[in-house]
């Protein structure tokens, strides 16, 4: 038996080939590796938190997460600082995890026990987590992530970065 494709998302698979049609004529160099490459590069974490916010939405939850943004920058900051502070560069990885995860829980106390609206709470929690990440940094990017990280966060296979290759790319085949 044949899977039977939604007419809304042939619609929206069409409506993306005439844009990329489009940018073709319009914008050709928009279309050259390098610019898909950077696309996909930046483009990995917000496949990955739009992934988890959609899990809410399917499975009938009211209030989707709007401080996620917000929550990588502290989680990615606060991690990068500990690992400056002489913590090991091995548990970087999960040392955002972790933190991601304590920023996560802040999230639902707020809405599942002071009883606070998710879009209050998690658009406050934004404006919080992203001004002490702010505030942390002076806006500046962090230096220093370990030379073991680099080759996976900036390296590419055929064009396409490893991360998409390994944290996007994988979900969307399931």
């Amino acid at each position: 038996m044949t899977p039977r494709v939604s007419p809304i998302l042939a619609i929206l698979g069409l409506l993306w080939l005439v844009v990329v049609a489009g940018l073709a004529v319009l914008q050709p160099a928009a279309l050259a590796l390098s610019t898909v490459t950077a696309v996909l590069q930046f483009s990995t974490i917000l496949a990955l938190v739009a992934l988890g916010q959609a899990l809410v939405i399917v499975c009938g939850g009211a209030g989707i997460d709007i401080s996620v943004g917000g929550m990588v920058s502290l989680a990615v900051v606060l991690a990068m600082l500990l690992v400056k502070a002489g913590l090991s560069g091995v548990f970087l990885p999960f040392l955002c995890l972790a933190l991601g995860l304590l920023l996560g829980l802040v999230n639902g106390f707020l809405v599942t026990r002071l009883r606070l609206l998710p879009l209050i709470a998690t658009l406050g929690t934004f404006y919080v987590y992203s001004g002490v990440a702010v505030a942390l940094t002076g806006g500046a990017a962090q230096a220093g992530v370990p030379a073991f990280l680099l080759p996976w966060g900036r390296g590419t296979v055929w064009g396409l970065p490893l991360p998409f290759l390994t944290l996007a790319l994988p979900p969307c085949s399931l």
